[in-house]
């Protein structure tokens, strides 16, 4: 059976993660709201964005690179990938020796729409600054932008 002292030191535990997810889970509703209200002038969810940065940054990846580092769901990916590529965004290959795998290239149309984006959109530290207000309100804590980028590579790694 647990002491007092255990079962505070559990509790106080399970308290910290519970703070952590709420943080993590606000802050992703605060930029979710944000982010959707300023590309839908561009014609782009949040995920068809996060596509193209992916492959901005490095052109030639496969549906299942993409989904890992866009953060949602195979299937998600390859959807979003053909409308992309219906738009005359995306350049979608098979892979040669083998034809389960899809490769994805940025087109120029594409390319240039994700400049056009990062000229036209803040995604300055301001902005993080104001989405961590937000999360003061909701939640009662004002995470620093350290703290956030704390919590995602605690989960997902160094790369973030």
């Amino acid at each position: 059976m647990a002491t007092n002292e255990e079962s505070m030191t559990k509790l106080a535990l399970f308290q910290k993660q519970q703070n952590i997810f709420r943080i993590a889970k606000a802050f992703w509703f605060s930029v979710e709201q944000d982010w959707h209200q300023q590309l839908k002038d561009f014609d782009l969810t949040i995920n068809e964005y996060m596509i193209l940065v992916v492959l901005f940054e490095e052109n030639h990846l496969t549906i299942s690179e993409i989904a890992a580092q866009g953060f949602m769901h195979i299937s998600t990916a390859m959807n979003l990938c053909r409308r992309m590529a219906q738009k005359e965004l995306l350049f979608l290959e098979k892979n040669e020796h083998d034809k389960r795998i899809t490769v994805v290239e940025l087109k120029e149309k594409g390319r240039k729409l994700v400049e056009q984006v990062h000229q036209e959109l803040d995604f300055s530290e301001a902005v993080i600054e104001k989405s961590t207000k937000k999360i003061e309100h909701m939640i009662g804590i004002q995470p620093t932008f350290n703290d956030l980028r704390s919590v995602i590579r605690d989960v997902y790694g160094k790369k973030f």
